[in-house]
């Protein structure tokens, strides 16, 4: 549905993601539902949905850990290895490739 306001309103390509755990953002704790944008054909059914996985990428599964957003912002932006780090990749890889910047 998302993905087909996206288009309706002119965006080129786009990821409409949401991880089965909650998240409103790729994840790396499980799964994650993807709807793409690619040349004015948006991909959203079920049997065509494509799902990530920590499995799938190499990266083992992380939990989610209560921590202070400040402290979690701050390790991510001085390059500290992580759960939280390899979120912010993963989500940033997709909006480069949205953005037609990437492969």
């Amino acid at each position: 549905m998302f993905a087909d306001v996206l288009k309706n309103m002119g965006t080129k390509r786009a990821f409409v993601v949401h991880g089965l755990d909650g998240l409103d953002e790729v994840t790396i704790t499980g799964e994650t539902r993807v709807a793409e944008l690619k040349d004015g054909i948006v991909r959203h059914t079920i049997s065509i949905r494509w799902t990530i996985s920590a499995g799938s990428i190499r990266w083992s599964h992380s939990r989610r850990r209560s921590t202070v957003n400040a402290q979690i912002t701050k390790d991510v932006l001085s390059g500290k290895n992580g759960a939280c780090r390899n979120v912010v990749l993963i989500n940033a890889a997709l909006a480069i490739v949205a953005g037609e910047k990437g492969a």
